[in-house]
């Protein structure tokens, strides 16, 4: 039987909050709006906050919910990574802007995306991600594309979505790994589908708008269901599939949460700041 304990943010109940295996909840964490949650492997946990009294930003947290740093910006944020060296990534989308701060909050790194005017702000992306060639990966929401930008801001590949999308995951085998909406889609090189879930496929989960992803090492993949605009308890927050698109793994308590934006599997060995946890 497959159990595991995993760290999520909720964005309406205002939470980080920690499950062990058997599905208790064992710590929690006010934040305003969390989205995007990691924990390193000495158990420092980071979150992008989307909104409050001192703004959108960063929180980090020690094990015992001690605020070690914060760094808040006038735009929205939904999406950071930690970074070897200690730097953070962060997703600014009022101006659709990647930034890199170090631990004195300077920006040390700025990159100005492409985004239409139309799309700046709320729907210009989601959760940046830094991959290991130094490059980016950014879902660009309201243009429905996935982007992979160089340090200079050069596009060298763009995949289209079907939808909306939120997070995007570059994988070992050098495939990418996207949600969009009601969808997974995994595509090679030349974007190519090579697996795809969708809502047909596990009509049980209820889903309704998937927003983080985590690729395990056996091949299955953990979605994340966020319920939200009035979809709340309409469905499965997490669940697991196999490449048969078997269920494996679910949480489903919708009474302890309510919109689970992103979490992260604790029984998974990797260093985010290294990329080694394919999410």
């Amino acid at each position: 039987m497959i159990e595991h304990p995993f760290i999520c943010a909720d964005s309406s109940l205002g939470k980080l909050m920690k499950f062990s295996k058997a599905k208790n909840l064992e710590w929690e964490y006010k934040l305003p709006a969390p989205f995007d949650v990691w924990v390193s492997p000495e158990g420092n946990i980071l979150a992008a906050t989307l909104s409050g009294p001192k703004g959108s930003g960063v929180v980090e947290l020690n094990s015992d919910g001690v605020v070690q740093f914060e760094y808040y910006t006038d735009s929205e944020v939904f999406g950071c990574q930690p970074l070897a060296g200690g730097n953070i990534l962060i997703g600014e989308l009022a101006d659709c802007r990647l930034i890199e701060i170090n631990r004195q909050k300077e920006v040390v790194f700025e990159l100005k995306l492409k985004c239409p005017s139309s799309f700046l702000g709320h729907e210009s992306m989601r959760m940046p991600r830094k991959l290991s060639n130094g490059n980016y990966l950014i879902c660009h929401k309201g243009e429905q594309i996935v982007r992979e930008y160089d340090c200079s801001g050069k596009i060298i590949h763009e995949i289209p979505s079907p939808g909306p999308v939120f997070v995007a995951i570059r994988l070992a085998n050098g495939n990418t790994l996207f949600s969009s909406e009601e969808e997974v889609r995994e595509v090679d090189a030349n974007n190519n589908i090579v697996w795809k879930l969708d809502d047909q496929d596990v009509p049980e989960m209820g889903i309704k708008l998937i927003t983080g992803l985590q690729r395990l090492p056996n091949g299955n993949t953990v979605v994340c269901n966020w319920l939200g605009h009035s979809h709340e308890g309409c469905g499965v927050p997490l669940f697991e599939v196999n490449t048969a698109k078997e269920v494996v793994w679910k949480f489903d308590n919708v009474i302890e949460t309510r919109n689970v934006g992103n979490f992260q599997l604790l029984d998974i060995q990797g260093d985010p700041s290294k990329n080694e946890l394919l999410r």
